[in-house]
């Protein structure tokens, strides 16, 4: 595939603090870019509350005003009990679909949204790992860059270690992206800047 460029968003939580005024930084910044951009993916936590109508607007707004298409995928701030369900058709109303797929320069970028298989709740009946199978699937031998919010693996934040997935949902997961053309897995949740 010929060489081009995205940029990643995570973490918005738009109705906390000043975090509007950083978010107008980010996409004036993002804009600047010298390179052309293929999009924009913003991985989850958008807001905190996503039933808030005046913060879903806003970040509508904002947001608007990126030049590059713009993918949103939900993290664990913006779906999660109770009432997952309304939570979902609020941000599926916003945002778009909560698991979907589009292909740049013949690579496969995957959204999805793990947090229900690894937390045990359905949200419209989806299974992720199944939606994922399913996704790696038809992507066939392209090279595949997968999305989601929270990384499945125990890290160290916020001053104290957090566990990662129990290893009955962690292996067929890694199994499942060993077994296909993945070259990522760009996540979010963790609050932090990191360049290696």
């Amino acid at each position: 595939p010929t060489d081009f460029y995205f940029a990643q968003i995570t973490d918005t939580h738009l109705d906390a603090g000043d975090h509007a005024d950083r978010l107008e930084t980010i996409v004036d910044r993002i804009n600047a870019f010298p390179c052309p951009l293929a999009c924009v993916v913003v991985t989850g936590d958008l807001l905190n509350n996503i039933g808030n109508d005046e913060a879903r607007e806003r970040l509508l707004a904002i947001m608007g005003r990126l030049k590059a298409p713009v993918h949103y995928l939900p993290g664990n701030h913006d779906i999660e009990p109770p009432d997952e369900q309304k939570k979902a058709d609020l941000f599926k109303s916003a945002f778009g679909p909560i698991w979907s797929t589009a292909e740049y320069q013949g690579v496969l970028f995957v959204f999805t949204f793990t947090y229900p298989a690894s937390e045990g709740y359905s949200v419209d009946g989806v299974d992720p790992i199944q939606w994922m199978k399913g996704a790696l699937t038809e992507a066939k031998s392209k090279p595949v860059v997968v999305f989601d919010h929270t990384p499945p693996v125990e890290d160290f934040y916020g001053n104290e270690f957090h566990e990662g997935w129990l290893p009955e949902l962690l292996n067929p997961w890694t199994d499942l992206l060993i077994a296909h053309n993945v070259k990522a897995v760009v996540n979010g949740h963790f609050h932090r800047d990191e360049c290696y």
